[in-house]
């Protein structure tokens, strides 16, 4: 993927280091403040205003996509790991631990049938069984690291894509759907 060759002159002192600070993995508040250190003492609305009009400046955006492109470049070169490999990995693992969950939740099903029909072939037993069925159903829960596991991917996908609470600048609640199904 070809970019446009970029004149270092078109941006100011300022406007450079705020779009390295941004390429860091710093926030835009962080990379303003870096660039203008004068504006310590504003408001952080303020500040956080500011830094999300020079970020819309197209001369900034141009060259923070640019940065941005050569660092992954190197990235890749570096590691020999990709972003589509890191993205196909964490979807491995969200699926995997969707079907363990399914896996889980079918035993448990199937157990439940085994153990009614005991109950039935043999009523005095029932509360025997009862607790058999409580207690497997205890142990076969979709275990927290089931949940932890699609959770951590589907977070490191959100940073990857740019849907962290310290780089998104908005006045409003962000809701990640189906996020309270993926709760234990």
């Amino acid at each position: 993927m070809a970019r446009a060759k970029y004149n270092n002159d078109k941006l100011t002192k300022q406007q450079e280091i705020f779009v390295n600070e941004l390429v860091k993995g710093n926030t835009q508040r962080q990379a303003y403040l870096k660039a203008y250190p004068s504006k310590k003492k504003w408001k952080e609305s303020s500040i956080d205003c500011e830094a999300s009009k020079l970020f819309s400046n197209s001369k900034v955006k141009q060259r923070y996509d640019e940065l941005l492109y050569k660092m992954r470049e190197n990235e890749q070169k570096n590691t020999q790991w990709t972003r589509d490999q890191s993205i196909e990995t964490l979807r491995y693992v969200i699926d995997m631990n969707r079907k363990d969950m399914e896996r889980i939740s079918n035993a448990f099903e199937d157990e439940l049938e085994i153990l009614q029909k005991l109950m039935k072939e043999d009523p005095k037993k029932a509360p025997q069984y009862l607790r058999e069925i409580l207690k497997q159903q205890k142990s076969r829960r979709a275990s927290r690291v089931n949940n932890k596991g699609i959770t951590d991917a589907v977070a490191e996908l959100n940073k990857m894509q740019g849907f962290n609470e310290e780089t998104i600048n908005l006045n409003g609640t962000v809701i990640f759907a189906e996020e309270d199904e993926l709760e234990d």
